[in-house]
């Protein structure tokens, strides 16, 4: 019941949240009056589309001075009032770091895209599609219309959409179905979206600077432009124009940054494609995106697309800055456990995914972050390797998506304090939560047995034990077990690189503790030297009289240990 409640809130259109921890991204144009700019210079700076002094100071002087009446020296103390408001100088790299986090990465509605952008289109940068017609940019920026306006746990950006159509290809109609996949009610996702048709170059930029007053009072987060270059395409024609078209061009995309970065909203503009005689005989698709090195220095990221077998569309990150950050990205990213033939890796960046390597198949978790308190800013710099122990899953994820069932992931690692903790996320909830009861970390190991999670705590070799039940919205914790009988071997001196596993042995229905252990040996060569032997150590847990029973040996079981996961 909790569970299906639950499915059904997510699926409501939900208003604009009101995030208290989150600072103004800009600051309103009207602060210049309490500076000692008069009203009336304030009022000039809007009518000329200048809505917020972080806006302002985008501008140069020159552009400043063409605003009627408006002098050099009113410009110059509009523009020393504004820096006494907005810093515009330098900032530490852990400030600009700190600036980062309020970036937000819109889903674009396909798992395997999103892969591909790291979390989906991303506030505060230019993503272009270019492509021949009818490969999918369009529909892309359709879909973005809907799932923009999904809640940020959703992976959405919680905000409206203004869309520049330069082709006349926006279709509500298109909206209606894509809003119903989601969820959402058609008709308020289309009252989010406010839309223009350009017919010239400069009604689109005059379009664009319609856009800050706009975006000054209403929460946007996507600003889509369709296409980018149609209309210069049309309005400069012959080499002779081409350099005044560039320069055109390039203040537009100019403006476009700035409105993402003044207002913290994603842009995503569809480009053509021309004919590249300098391809060469040997691509079959001599095609390159138009705008030339203008348009392309101005994009944070460019996708690709063509056509594929039938109705499939391809994708390809091409020439973007942030592709080798993305790549390098996935390098970096840590395997802290294998479970039923799934890694669980996590990155630098604190995002989670199972990735299973003989199906190639990858699975998004919510990103770990401040639910389990853990320092963003100290994993980016030292790596997850320094924060995390662990990680193991509660069943099959594969058999998750085949039947309808949920899987654990449960993660062991260190809070602010050092002391290891336990942390879980439940598929189909929003978010990674901390493990109520955990009284014994810190913890040497953890695994899942007959729907139970175990953990070993370091200290005493106490176990603890959690119910990790499909209709439980969380673990509840059943009880403790201890009075471990080697605590004299883990005191020996004598014992070198000591590593304690718990195993489930699933045939035998037994949960067994292993301990490995190197012994020191004298040789004849003198006491600095030495010759290490491994030994190893068998417990089975007695659940009913709470005790670890020694075991002789294994009998005709092999077992395979792991850095993350043993076997039996």
């Amino acid at each position: 019941m909790a569970r299906r409640a639950e499915e059904q809130s997510q699926l409501q259109l939900v208003e604009r949240e009101e995030i208290d921890d989150e600072e103004d991204l800009f600051e309103a144009i009207d602060k210049l009056i309490s500076h000692g700019i008069n009203a009336g210079d304030v009022k000039k700076l809007q009518d000329a589309g200048i809505f917020s002094c972080n806006g302002l100071m985008m501008h140069t002087k020159k552009n400043l001075t063409g605003i009627k009446g408006l002098s050099d020296a009113k410009v110059d103390k509009i523009c020393e009032a504004a820096e006494k408001i907005v810093n515009f100088g330098y900032i530490t790299g852990s400030d600009a770091l700190i600036r980062r986090k309020s970036v937000v990465r819109i889903t674009t509605g396909s798992q395997a895209l999103d892969e591909l952008l790291g979390g989906g289109i991303e506030t505060l940068a230019i993503t272009e599609a270019f492509g021949e017609f009818r490969s999918g940019k369009t529909q892309l920026a359709h879909t973005l219309c809907v799932s923009t306006q999904l809640p940020t746990n959703m992976r959405g950006g919680n905000g409206k959409v203004a869309y520049i159509d330069t082709e006349g290809t926006f279709r509500p109609d298109r909206i209606v179905p894509i809003a119903e996949r989601f969820g959402m009610d058609p008709g308020a996702v289309l009252d989010n979206i406010i839309y223009a048709r350009a017919y010239t170059y400069e009604h689109q930029y005059n379009l664009l600077l319609g856009l800050a007053a706009k975006m000054s009072e209403e929460p946007f987060r996507l600003l889509i432009v369709d296409s980018v270059i149609a209309l210069f395409r049309v309005d400069f024609t012959g080499r002779g124009e081409l350099a005044d078209r560039q320069q055109k061009l390039a203040q537009m995309l100019s403006r476009m940054i700035k409105i993402a970065e003044e207002f913290n909203v994603a842009v995503y503009m569809t480009n053509q494609v021309i004919a590249d005689p300098g391809g060469g005989v040997f691509i079959s698709d001599p095609k390159k995106p138009a705008g030339g090195h203008v348009l392309a220095h101005a994009a944070t990221i460019r996708l690709m697309f063509r056509k594929g077998k039938g109705e499939q569309r391809v994708c390809k990150c091409s020439e973007a800055v942030e592709v080798v950050e993305m790549m390098d990205k996935n390098k970096k990213s840590v395997c802290f456990g294998s479970s039923y033939g799934w890694l669980i890796y996590i990155d630098r960046y604190v995002d989670a995914f199972l990735l299973n390597p003989f199906t190639r198949n990858r699975v998004q978790l919510h990103r770990i972050g401040s639910p389990l308190e853990i320092p963003d800013h100290a994993i980016a710099s030292c790596g997850p390797e320094h924060y995390f122990g662990k990680a193991i899953l509660s069943s099959d994820a594969s058999n998750h998506s085949r039947q309808g069932t949920c899987f654990f992931v449960i993660l062991m690692y260190h809070g602010n304090n050092g002391r290891s903790k336990l942390g879980f996320y439940k598929s189909g909830v929003s978010s990674w939560t901390k493990l109520d009861g955990c009284e014994h970390g810190p913890y040497v190991d953890i695994t899942c047995h007959e729907e139970k999670l175990y953990a070993l705590g370091r200290n005493n070799g106490s176990v603890e034990v959690w119910h990790l039940l499909q209709d439980w919205l969380l673990p509840v914790k059943k009880g403790d077990m201890s009075e471990i009988g080697f605590e004299r071997t883990l005191h020996n001196h004598h014992l070198k690189e000591i590593r304690v596993y718990l195993v489930a042995d699933a045939a035998a229905g037994d949960l067994l503790l292993v301990i490995k252990y190197l012994l020191q040996i004298d040789t004849f060569f003198g006491q600095d030297d030495h010759l290490k032997m491994p030994q190893f150590e068998f417990f089975k847990l007695d659940v009913e009289q709470k005790v670890w029973v020694k075991m002789a040996s294994l009998g005709d079981r092999a077992l395979f240990l792991g850095s993350v996961y043993p076997i039996i």
